[in-house]
């Protein structure tokens, strides 16, 4: 958990809110979908909130869109690509 703003849309969230990010989050392919990764979300945000965060967030990879917002986040940004990494956009979710 890192208490950072993003560099590349940093009015994406309420200025004064204080915001914890997500980041390189994953499972293995051998869990996937056995609900690993909704688990560790879930810890994710308790955790943030218990550090007084309103919002978390994260520069999702295009194939876990569909997962971060099961996962109650929206999108905050256009895509971008990440070099060697691939197509992302910004999701958040309110705590």
């Amino acid at each position: 958990m890192f208490d950072q703003r993003s560099d590349r849309y940093p009015s994406a969230l309420p200025e004064d809110d204080v915001v914890r990010r997500l980041r390189v989050m994953g499972t293995s392919p051998e869990v996937r979908g056995q609900g690993a990764g909704a688990a560790l979300i879930e810890a994710f945000c308790a955790e943030a909130r218990l550090a007084g965060a309103q919002w978390v967030w994260c520069d999702a990879r295009e194939v876990a869109f569909g997962f971060y917002e099961r996962m109650g986040f929206d999108f905050r940004s256009d895509a971008y690509v990440v070099p060697k990494i691939g197509v992302h956009k910004m999701m958040a979710r309110r705590l």
